[in-house]
């Protein structure tokens, strides 16, 4: 817990509370939450201190103008948010401190390939987190690396609150379901596609009549959808549950207990494919067209997996056979690449202290390299 800093964390979405929770639990400081999702998203992530301001208002209409925004940050000197607005945007938000802005600190919310132009913003925040050193190279691609300001490369932190919080993720009825379904011997797949975004990465439309015409004996797939996934895409995965007993929906923004629990992922581009590496098990990927973010070509992600090409075959038992057998053959990339993504992870002591002098001290250009490190 922070002596020094009076924090505020702001969330949108429900994807964006897994990467938030773990600072505010770090730094003791609560989490205004913004929208009726992440309201409901929350129940999930213990240790909490919530302020309930879901008007589901744009970003710079709620901070700007609403009363109780900016009684919440009047005092804080620290914000820390997972969205990547513009700097102009940032300004406008908080020109109602005067010459007294907090300080806005951005935490990644998953590491990606996807090569979309708003990753750029990243070097236009007081103060961007970054997983590991790959983070700062992606600002190279859009020519932005000599904006970034301060900046403290943290590792995969998230894992320091999961471990913290065992207790409670362990009885989780999410995590409990797939639990049970492995110690019945089933082999438990997992299926969790990109959002629908603007460079076409999500597979869930190709999949899911592919999915609907796969036996899957002997397993048991869970479909997680992305928390931003369109209602058409919930309702015709609720509907293949009703059809196939060995189907089910995962309706959550939780990651990593799930993934604990997880056998086999199949994945696009999302970043949650990435997360996974850690645990060294089969993946397996759909193929995209060849030049797209998506071409598996260019894609060190795809390298750690099996390829399935959505447009030649009309089941993927074949595919999961093979998978299961090349995984020994893939293990080292895997190993290899989630190295490269999170690195070593600073202790919580150390992160405090860090997070500190960034809070308060003026503008610079400081890297930290020299810290204590843990390995949860």
């Amino acid at each position: 817990m922070s002596q020094l800093i009076e924090a505020l964390a702001l969330a949108w979405h429900p994807h964006h509370i897994e990467h938030l929770a773990p600072f505010c639990d770090l730094l003791q400081c609560p989490m205004a939450i913004l929208s009726v999702d992440a309201w409901h998203a929350l129940s999930d992530y213990p240790g909490i201190v919530a302020l309930d301001r879901r008007d589901d208002k744009t970003a710079a209409e709620f901070l700007c103008h609403d009363p109780k925004a900016r009684d919440d940050l009047s005092s804080v000197n620290l914000v820390l948010y997972s969205h990547l607005f513009s700097r102009k945007r940032l300004t406008d938000i908080f020109s109602f401190r005067g010459s007294r802005p907090p300080r806005v600190l951005y935490c990644p919310h998953g590491y990606s390939e996807k090569q979309q132009r708003w990753s750029s913003r990243a070097a236009s925040q007081d103060i961007s987190l970054f997983y590991s050193s790959l983070g700062l190279r992606q600002l190279h691609h859009w020519g932005v690396r000599r904006d970034l300001s301060d900046h403290l490369v943290v590792g995969n932190y998230r894992h320091i609150y999961l471990a913290k919080h065992r207790n409670f993720y362990d009885t989780h009825p999410m995590v409990s379901q797939l639990r049970e379904a492995r110690k019945r011997g089933l082999i438990v797949i997992v299926y969790a596609p990109s959002w629908d975004d603007a460079i076409s990465t999500c597979s869930i439309s190709r999949m899911l009549p592919i999915l609907a015409n796969s036996p899957l004996a002997g397993c048991a797939l869970f479909i997680k959808p992305h928390p931003l996934s369109s209602f058409n895409h919930l309702q015709e995965i609720e509907d293949l549950s009703t059809q196939r007993p060995n189907i089910h929906l995962l309706r959550s923004s939780l990651t990593l207990p799930l993934l604990e629990q997880t056998d086999v992922l199949i994945g696009d581009m999302s970043a949650l494919a990435y997360d996974f590496l850690r645990y060294g098990r089969p993946m397996i990927f759909i193929n995209g067209a060849s030049g797209a973010a998506t071409d598996q070509s260019k894609s060190m992600l795809f390298e750690c997996g099996v390829i399935f090409d959505a447009v030649k075959h009309r089941t993927i038992d074949n595919v999961l056979a093979e998978a299961l057998k090349a995984q020994h053959r893939l293990l080292p990339k895997q190993r290899s690449l989630d190295r490269s993504i999170y690195g070593a992870t600073i202790c919580p002591d150390d992160l405090t202290k860090r997070l500190e002098h960034l809070a308060l001290a003026k503008p610079s250009q400081w890297l930290f390299t020299t810290h204590s490190t843990v390995q949860p």
